[in-house]
């Protein structure tokens, strides 16, 4: 029989939303019918609506909106029923909640939810945290199975909202090497985005929020640039913090050396130009940067926090430093500078981890894999046929 999988998803970029992408892109067609229900916004539409995906419009909002969020059940509920879906599969907190509470009206057989983010680091303040963690709680028990993209991610659900960990499996974020293997001519694209073809650049690439510490990167950029005035910085993503980082780059003088690209879809062609990547962030559960980074065989200087412990090797792969320390992070890109026989050898064994674990068909292969192993243990109960 074919199996039909929803995937429910919030407003998404990034991450999140290459993260389905990929299991739609890449499953498996014969066994799966795949649908998305999610917002109709062009760019989720362009992302996820392939010839044997439907995409299905969903007016899922990122905050609380009682009377939209009802609405959105209802809805999710009906095209549950009426498509007779045998797994919901919710990804993050809002459509997870969503997305669980619809399933269980519809009384769906398989649910499961991908935590793709560290939320409880920095999304509530105690009291919020307190409640959310009563209502995932709730939830919880209509929840088949949790997927986590790391180790640490799944550590956060299990004290905080007291999952049993044999209900817990971490499948770490994949990404497609192929991307990374066309040539670039960087000196015509270092002039394309403003830079000067014979500088020195270090790079981040991030959603511009507060939580991926964008201000540390550039205060770091203040210190290098002191050292090295060959130094170029290059800030690519877009974000609600754009405007305050701008100003920022002002204040530290640096008005001529940082280049903000804002939103890219050309990532694999930007890394090449890029001699050392930077991840500044306080907060991240598993950092696709850092994996596209590392595929396109640039070393990466990260805080150690949440899911970068576990991707990045220190000193093998790249090099972590103390969480929030500006100073640190100049200091372990000076020495990258410094040493390019240090850091091109961090890039190739960068690359080779890459291949090795984090190629993005094992991540989708065992996605599909709980899928059927979740439904076999309901088959008898639902009537399932499953070969």
């Amino acid at each position: 029989m074919t199996i039909k999988v929803l995937h429910v998803l919030r407003p998404a970029e990034g991450g999140m939303l290459d993260h389905v992408r990929q299991l739609l892109l890449y499953g498996d067609r014969n066994t799966y019918n795949f649908m998305v229900a999610c917002p109709q916004i062009p760019q989720m539409s362009q992302s996820l609506g392939l010839p044997w995906a439907r995409v299905l419009s969903v007016e899922i909002t990122s905050r609380p909106n009682p009377i939209m969020d009802w609405r959105a059940i209802n809805v999710l509920s009906q095209l549950l029923i009426s498509e007779k879906v045998h797994v919901v599969h919710t990804h993050g907190v809002k459509a997870g909640i969503l997305g669980r509470i619809a399933a269980v009206k519809s009384r769906v057989p398989v649910v499961l939810a991908t935590a793709h983010n560290m939320v409880y680091d920095y999304l509530y303040p105690p009291l919020g945290r307190l409640a959310a963690s009563v209502g995932q709680r709730w939830l919880n028990l209509y929840t088949d199975h949790h997927i986590v993209v790391s180790s640490a991610v799944g550590v956060q659900l299990i004290k905080c909202e007291g999952i049993d960990p044999h209900r817990v499996t971490v499948i770490p974020n994949g990404i497609d090497l192929t991307r990374f293997q066309g040539l670039v001519e960087c000196t015509q694209k270092r002039r394309e985005i403003g830079l000067e073809p014979g500088s020195i650049v270090i790079g981040t690439i991030a959603r511009l929020i507060r939580a991926k510490g964008i201000d540390f990167f550039l205060r770091a950029a203040r210190l290098i640039r002191d050292q090295i005035p060959a130094t170029q910085f290059l800030v690519v993503g877009d974000g609600p913090e754009r405007a305050t980082l701008e100003r920022l780059v002002h204040q530290l003088g640096l008005r001529e050396w940082v280049v903000f690209t804002g939103y890219r879809h050309d990532v694999p062609a930007l890394l090449p130009v890029i001699n050392i990547v930077v991840i500044p962030s306080l907060s991240e559960a598993f950092s696709i940067t850092a994996l596209e980074a590392m595929a396109a065989r640039r070393p990466v200087v990260a805080f150690a926090v949440g899911g970068l412990r576990e991707l990045i090797q220190p000193d093998v792969s790249g090099i972590l430093v103390h969480p929030g320390d500006y100073r640190q992070l100049a200091t372990a890109v000076v020495q990258l500078i410094r040493n390019p026989n240090k850091a091109e050898q961090m890039g190739r064994q960068a690359r080779l981890l890459v291949e090795d674990k984090y190629n993005v068909h094992k991540m989708v292969e065992k996605t599909q894999s709980l899928y059927l192993r979740l439904l076999q243990q309901k088959r008898h109960c639902h009537g399932f046929d499953l070969v």
